[in-house]
């Protein structure tokens, strides 16, 4: 399976390879993201929205990493709209929102460095 993303200003591609594991071919910024680390037992929600190519390929990953990872369309619930937007200051999709065991929430937005966390801390 081949993923290739456009992230203005780059074309970030990513293999899987025979034998399963994600790389990531070519540089990416450090800058654009920063690294979250995971436990086993943290809680993964997914606010998106229909007619979201951007939110399509971050289900894409998620379906082929097999993640488990709620999914919330900001369409279908005024309530996790308004989540949305407490957390995360607006309504733009997707956001991926980590809530570790200790309580602490962490907003991921943008579906580059999304789809960067879910490959770097839960490819298995």
């Amino acid at each position: 399976m081949l993923l290739t993303i456009l992230v203005t200003p780059m074309w970030y591609t990513y293999k899987k390879p025979p034998g399963g594991g994600w790389f990531k071919q070519g540089q990416c910024p450090a800058s654009y993201f920063s690294l979250l680390y995971v436990q086993m037992n943290d809680k993964l929600i997914l606010y998106c929205r229909d007619l979201c190519g951007y939110c399509v390929r971050v289900r894409d990953v998620i379906a082929e990493l097999g993640v488990d990872v709620e999914q919330r369309n900001i369409w279908e619930n005024e309530e996790w709209e308004n989540d949305l937007v407490s957390g995360q200051g607006s309504s733009t999709v997707p956001v991926l929102c980590r809530i570790t065991a200790g309580g602490e929430t962490h907003w991921i937005p943008e579906s580059d460095a999304i789809i960067r966390y879910l490959i770097q801390n839960h490819n298995s």
